[in-house]
C-alpha cells in the first residue's frame, strides 16, 4: 500500500501545483488577498508534499501530509468563498476542482492514518533503536546469601 500511497501523494502534489498556479486563468475571481494567499499556500504545501515523499525520513512524512491537509482545507475554503461571491459567473471547473480537492483530501487522510498507525504500532520498525542491556559478567544462578548485620546505637 505504501507504493500506491507514494504515487498517489506525488500525483496530488503535481496536480495541485499545476492547477493552482493558474496557467489557463481558471481562477479569474481570485482578486482578494485571501484567495491569493490560499493559492500561494497550496502551491507551497504541494511542493513540500512532493519533497516530503521523495526526500524525507519516514518519521517526518506524517507531519508533512498533515501540513498539506491543512493547507488544502484553507484553499478549499477560499475556493468556496470565491464561488459564493461570484456564483453567477463561476465556471463549472471551479465546482469540479473543489470536488476533486475533497476526494484528494479523503484519500490523503487515509494515507495519513496509515502512516500514523504504522509508525506507532509497529515495534519491529523501531527495534533497531532499542538497546538491550547485556551484562558484562557471567550470571550466577545461585548467588551467595547476604547477611544483614546491624549496629545498635544508644543515645544517652
Amino acid at each position: 500500500m505504501f507504493l500506491k500511497a507514494r504515487v498517489l501523494l506525488l500525483t496530488f502534489g503535481l496536480l495541485n501545483i499545476f492547477l493552482a498556479s493558474d496557467p489557463f486563468q481558471i481562477f479569474p475571481n481570485a482578486s482578494t488577498s485571501f484567495g491569493k494567499l490560499a493559492i500561494t499556500l497550496i502551491i507551497t504545501a504541494s511542493g513540500v508534499l512532493i519533497f516530503g515523499e521523495l526526500m524525507t525520513e519516514k518519521q517526518h512524512k506524517a507531519n508533512i501530509i498533515l501540513f498539506w491537509l491543512m493547507a488544502m482545507l484553507v484553499f478549499l475554503g477560499s475556493l468556496i468563498y470565491e464561488i459564493r461571491d461570484s456564483y453567477y459567473k463561476t465556471l463549472w471547473f471551479e465546482y469540479s476542482y473543489s470536488l476533486l480537492l475533497v476526494i484528494m483530501g479523503v484519500l490523503t487522510y487515509r494515507v495519513y492514518n496509515e502512516e500514523v498507525t504504522a509508525s506507532t504500532s509497529n515495534p519491529v520498525a523501531n527495534e533497531d533503536n532499542i538497546e538491550v542491556f547485556k551484562p558484562t559478567a557471567p550470571e550466577n544462578r545461585n548467588p551467595p546469601p547476604y547477611e544483614v548485620k546491624s549496629v545498635n546505637v544508644q543515645i544517652v
